[in-house]
């Protein structure tokens, strides 16, 4: 009896070592779209990811970051591009409202915050010195309006008595996208310039056109940095997004603004340094994952520290990815570790965005934690966040549905039992 099922138990073996091997060699594609603002923090996603699936013996995941939006303000121009690349999932700056959610895109999706950063007004005036440029909100308004075009401008001397302003004219760096930057900028302005009669909107083309030769106008958010480093006398306002590189290739345009808040306070941008009033508020106001809308468009209205100009990271993900088999599981875990504290660690490497206020990190991982996928129970080897209860299964998918893994993963199981079987009888 031992003879006849020692050539079975060979077989199985052998089976096993070539399905491994397999498994081993393949790799488990992600595609993200970083919206660039996130670019360094999801090459260092990517890496810290492939490290820890292949650590595991799991294929491992291959990222694919460099997909950019085509829209800033449409779900859909998240998750395709014009020249038709599709993304898994989205890192943006826009929160999204729960129509758009829900319809936006060929399936409803969800988001999580991970990050938050100020967007500060910057520019490149080196007579100032050491000496920070102070501005209220009717300043800011004056200037992308076109009322205040020279540096020597009364309306500035008057915010700055111990700068060295110079007879130089003003040049305005205007992001042309519309983004809820520019709804936090105006929001501001709103608020604080009883003069401003342009409301809340996302996009100010219309209003910086007045400005003619005094307008420098650019398309994505290095071209902004580019243009006030090479532009004495440029600011950019509404347009800061300080990818990490280009702090180092553009170092003229390292100046910030201080703004005057609704204190009458000049604040600088804070480096991460919370408003745990403001956070309080965010955090009652924060969905629940038993609200199927996962709307977080409340964190637009109010900034969480004290800079009234800001933006949030959101991951932009499909609510149940059960179709995409254990490729679907892998892409839960890939951003779910962006919610642990070695992600929240990565977020805030490169010094220019701030890790997700702790108070609202339960909220989160809850909305996580509510992405469906084929099996939960999957080690991926990637770290994910403590705490979050995962909902139950959704149904496996069909071999029709799912990529070849599953198949993979079943036949593997089968091996394993008939090896078990064989030794029990050997």
């Amino acid at each position: 009896m031992r003879k006849t099922q020692t050539p079975l138990l060979l077989l199985a073996a052998a089976l096993l070592h070539t399905f491994a091997a397999v498994a081993a060699e393949e790799t488990i594609p992600i595609a993200i779209n970083t919206a660039r603002v996130w670019l360094t923090q999801m090459e260092d996603l990517a890496a810290n990811v492939a490290a820890a699936t292949a650590t595991a013996g799991m294929p491992p995941a291959e990222t694919n970051f460099t997909i950019n939006r085509a829209h800033s303000m449409l779900l859909e121009g998240y998750m395709e591009t014009a020249s038709g690349q599709v993304a898994d999932v989205a890192g943006a700056v826009t929160a999204f409202a729960a129509d758009d959610l829900e319809s936006g895109w060929v399936t409803p999706m969800l988001q999580f915050p991970f990050a938050w950063a100020d967007s500060a007004i910057f520019l490149n005036l080196p007579e100032l010195g050491e000496v920070p440029l102070r501005l209220d909100a009717c300043a800011v308004a004056g200037i992308l309006e076109g009322n205040i075009s020279n540096w020597n401008d009364p309306a500035l001397r008057e915010l700055n008595p111990e700068a060295e302003l110079p007879d130089l004219p003003l040049t305005l760096v205007y992001l042309n996208l519309s983004t809820p930057i520019i709804e936090t900028l105006t929001r501001y302005l709103e608020a604080e310039c009883p003069s401003w009669s342009h409301g809340v909107t996302d996009n100010l083309q219309d209003v910086v056109a007045v400005l003619g030769d005094g307008l420098l106008s650019s398309t994505d958010v290095e071209g902004t940095w580019r243009a006030v480093n090479g532009t004495p006398g440029a600011i950019a306002i509404g347009g800061s997004m300080p990818v990490g590189q280009y702090l180092q290739v553009y170092p003229a345009a390292l100046q910030y603004a201080l703004l005057r808040d609704s204190a009458g306070d000049f604040v600088a941008p804070n480096g991460g340094q919370l408003n745990e009033t403001s956070v309080a508020q965010l955090v009652a106001e924060a969905p629940r994952a038993a609200n199927s809308s996962q709307d977080w468009t409340q964190l637009y209205a109010t900034p969480p520290g004290s800079y009234p100009v800001f933006y949030w990271g959101l991951m932009t993900v499909p609510r149940d990815l059960a179709a995409d088999g254990i490729r679907g599981k892998f892409i839960k875990d890939t951003v779910g570790y962006l919610l642990t504290g070695e992600g929240q660690a990565v977020v805030e490497a490169g010094g220019n965005e701030n890790k997700l206020p702790p108070q609202l990190l339960a909220a989160a991982v809850e909305s996580w934690a509510s992405v469906k996928v084929s099996d939960d129970s999957v080690d991926t080897g990637i770290l994910t966040p403590a705490g979050g209860q995962a909902p139950a299964p959704a149904p496996a998918p069909t071999p029709s549905s799912g990529g070849k893994r599953p198949c993979q993963a079943l036949a593997l199981t089968a091996l394993l039992a008939a090896a078990a079987v064989c030794a029990a009888f050997a």
